[in-house]
């Protein structure tokens, strides 16, 4: 098919209607047969980025009396990928190393504090809760998305999901658009995140789940460069979703 790859095992493609030829390149390519993925859902299953822009700057008023300038599409593109980075940060107890990256942000000689940064995920957070029942985050779900899971569904192969957002969290955003674990009566087999670990220890707990002993049985798909590292952590192929304009 003469995808573009980046490397032996990792290919690049537009969207998920895409992904059924990826996966006949990989198994023809290594001699395997790919019986299990783990999607990321922001930008590979879902398109949140424009709900998410506005939920960022709402989280960065925050800052706003220190100078941190919020208006505008381009500086509301920034305001998401900075909370976005932070909130993985305060997670795992490095919200220190997010100062250099918030700091252009801001009015000379200030700086952002620990509670300020805890302030500006848990706004984030408690908005995008609210933002889970709206009919315009229902309405974020890529159009293939549902028919490219079900297909894989149906033939066999194991479905998972990794995501920097809490699991529940993660749970209940994708059930806002009606795909649920099996437990549930759905076609996942399990969802991980960011509570139960990096994407690196997400990956790794699928790997364990399917009680496979070869990685080349499973993929990786996400639209970031933290999933494609993942997976080559993992030793596993991957996939990865140009972001769409």
């Amino acid at each position: 098919m003469g995808f573009p790859k980046m490397k032996t095992t990792d290919y690049e493609i537009d969207d998920l209607s895409a992904l059924p030829a990826v996966i006949a390149e990989i198994e023809e390519a290594n001699g395997c047969t790919i019986r299990a993925i783990s999607f990321d859902i922001d930008g590979t299953l879902m398109d949140v980025r424009a709900i998410s822009m506005v939920l960022a700057e709402s989280a960065m008023e925050v800052l706003k009396g220190k100078g941190c300038s919020i208006r505008g599409r381009a500086v509301s593109i920034g305001a998401y990928e900075r909370v976005k980075e932070l909130i993985g940060r305060v997670r795992f107890g490095r919200w220190e190393d997010q100062v250099k990256i918030f700091q252009p942000t801001l009015s000379a000689g200030k700086t952002m504090t620990r509670n300020e940064a805890e302030a500006i995920v848990n706004k984030y957070n408690a908005n995008f809760d609210l933002a889970l029942q709206t009919d315009r985050f229902r309405d974020s779900l890529f159009p293939e998305t549902v028919r490219v899971l079900t297909d894989l569904h149906i033939g066999k192969v194991k479905l998972f999901i990794h995501s920097g957002r809490y699991t529940d969290l993660a749970k209940r955003q994708l059930a806002s658009v009606g795909i649920h674990t099996e437990k549930e009566g759905g076609i996942l087999s399990d969802i991980c995140g960011g509570d139960r670990g990096d994407k690196v220890c997400q990956i790794g707990n699928h790997l364990r789940a399917v009680k496979s002993n070869d990685p080349g049985e499973f993929l990786v798909v996400g639209d970031t460069r933290d999933d494609i590292d993942a997976a080559t952590a993992n030793g596993t192929h991957s996939v990865r979703i140009r972001h769409r304009q």
